[in-house]
């Protein structure tokens, strides 16, 4: 898998930020339309200047319903972010989480209370390294360090409660030396709220217009899984 075909996996995936490697290999395609758009102080484990970036998803043979996009993926699971780390690529921010497993919905059984790595599009990047596209010069030259959120997507705190629909990538993909996992595609990752619902990031748009279905029907595969 060359350097162009592994960045283009994280970027679409979201949130991070995967069209080639995985199943479906023509599920989408993305278009970058980045720009600044804002700066807020945030806490944790990412820089304390955190940037916004918004970005364009054209979606192709994207999963008709909820039982393809479940499909879709060799592992649906749940669990826990037990830490994070920066993973930038060639110029592009990316996130190394550690995830605890709690349950398996679909895929490896024996990965239930291991802890997997599992890669979030943005995070952790020097300025004079960002690129928003692959032919733009970087934002600044700077070496202060900034944490990037695509719009749609969420970066993983420590502590959050997630689940996600995900295959696995090829060794050496992004870099990246250990065996990690991505997300079959945008909207296939899924964060615990307040009302114990596993939901899609605010900002995404999905396709069929049919998040809060999506995110019940999840929830409630999650809640019938025996421990």
């Amino acid at each position: 898998m060359n350097k162009k075909r592994g960045i283009a996996l994280i970027l679409v995936s979201v949130v991070l930020l995967a069209v080639v490697y995985f199943v479906m290999p023509s599920t989408f395609s993305a278009n970058e339309n980045s720009q600044n758009k804002s700066s807020e102080i945030i806490q944790g484990s990412y820089a304390a200047s955190k940037t916004q970036m918004s970005w364009m998803v054209s979606y192709y043979y994207y999963p008709k319903n909820f039982q393809e996009l479940i499909q879709s993926g060799h592992l649906v699971y749940s669990g826990e972010v037990v830490g994070v780390q920066p993973a930038p690529y060639d110029n592009y921010p990316m996130t190394l989480a550690k995830v605890k497993v709690d349950k398996i919905i679909r895929g490896d059984s024996n990965l239930k209370g291991q802890i997997i790595n599992v890669l979030f599009a943005g995070g952790d990047i020097k300025e004079n390294d960002f690129k928003s596209t692959m032919t733009d010069s970087p934002i600044a030259p700077s070496n202060k360090t900034i944490t990037v959120e695509y719009s749609g997507t969420k970066l993983p705190e420590n502590g959050d409660k997630i689940a996600g629909i995900m295959n696995k990538a090829s060794t050496g993909t992004n870099g990246i030396k250990d065996d990690f996992w991505m997300f079959v595609a945008p909207g296939s990752v899924f964060f615990k709220d307040d009302d114990n619902l596993y939901k899609r990031p605010k900002g995404f748009k999905s396709p069929d217009n049919n998040d809060q279905t999506i995110n019940k029907s999840l929830t409630q595969l999650i809640e019938e899984k025996k421990d």
